[in-house]
């Protein structure tokens, strides 16, 4: 089970938690997202380069981005589709709560 994400103090840990929460490994989440597998390790350290932090625009791209990921969303500039989620994936809240019994 997930940790929640309350102990996590920084927005890099706290892409990194969503991330293997949801199961991802970073090459998956880039298959997924479009960014490189350097990119999302630089974004979840939350350095492009020591002492060059993630600006936060770059930040809002990467988390509207993840959310896409996460609800199911494609897009290719001319079509936005849903296409059908995991079963076995839980975003958001529940992702944090223990499995239901029965």
């Amino acid at each position: 089970m997930p940790k929640s994400p309350e102990p996590y103090t920084t927005e890099g840990e706290r892409a990194r938690a969503w991330r293997e929460a949801c199961g991802f490994s970073r090459r998956e989440l880039a298959a997924q997202t479009g960014y490189a597998e350097s990119s999302i390790a630089a974004i979840e350290r939350g350095q492009w380069k020591p002492g060059q932090p993630v600006d936060e625009a770059t930040m809002q791209t990467y988390r509207l981005a993840c959310a896409a990921v996460a609800l199911g969303v494609t897009f290719d500039w001319l079509t936005v589709r849903l296409r059908p989620m995991a079963a076995d994936i839980v975003v958001g809240p529940e992702a944090y709560l223990p499995p239901r019994k029965g």
